[in-house]
């Protein structure tokens, strides 16, 4: 299992530092695999898909992640 010493993200929603037990283990068995993306990846995905996150994130974040575009 993975893990390191920070988990510095601003994903707080997936923001871990290793994998959680039983919820890992389910998705290993249902998951052909896992990937990792990098903030600045997650943020492009943010403001290209703005429309279809609702209003799943707080004001705080959204206007940090626009102010980076």
């Amino acid at each position: 299992m993975m893990s390191s010493e920070k988990a510095e993200t601003f994903a707080d929603g997936i923001r871990v530092k290793a994998p959680a037990g039983f919820g890992f283990k389910v998705l290993q068995e249902g998951l052909s695999g896992f990937i990792t993306v990098s903030d600045s990846a997650i943020a492009e995905a943010l403001r290209t898909y703005l429309v279809l996150t609702g209003s799943n994130i707080d004001r705080a974040t959204l206007a940090a992640v626009l102010a980076d575009a």
